[in-house]
């Protein structure tokens, strides 16, 4: 998912996340060649941060599950919890 839907989807989550926000992502670097021929760059896991004014981050731990093929990148699971009174 490139960098400007990963942040929509972000906005979206924050606004309608009642409690926690779990994300598991890589942390390495993607551009996408598009088919108009434009490329897309990837956010990686450690910048896909909601607003700390809202949440704050249980823990980043190396991811628990994982594909064969994807051993290469470096993944990890993230908890976010939403402080109360921020619905």
């Amino acid at each position: 998912m490139d960098e400007v839907t990963s942040s929509k989807y972000l906005s979206v989550i924050e606004k309608s996340c009642r409690k926690y926000f779990m994300h598991d992502n890589h942390d390495v670097d993607f551009n996408f060649l598009k088919i108009d021929g434009t490329f897309s760059k990837n956010i990686i896991g450690s910048k896909l941060i909601p607003n700390s004014n809202n949440f704050k981050l249980i823990y980043k731990k190396p991811r628990t599950h994982a594909l064969p093929e994807d051993s290469s990148f470096k993944s990890f699971e993230y908890l976010y919890e939403k402080f109360k009174g921020n619905s």
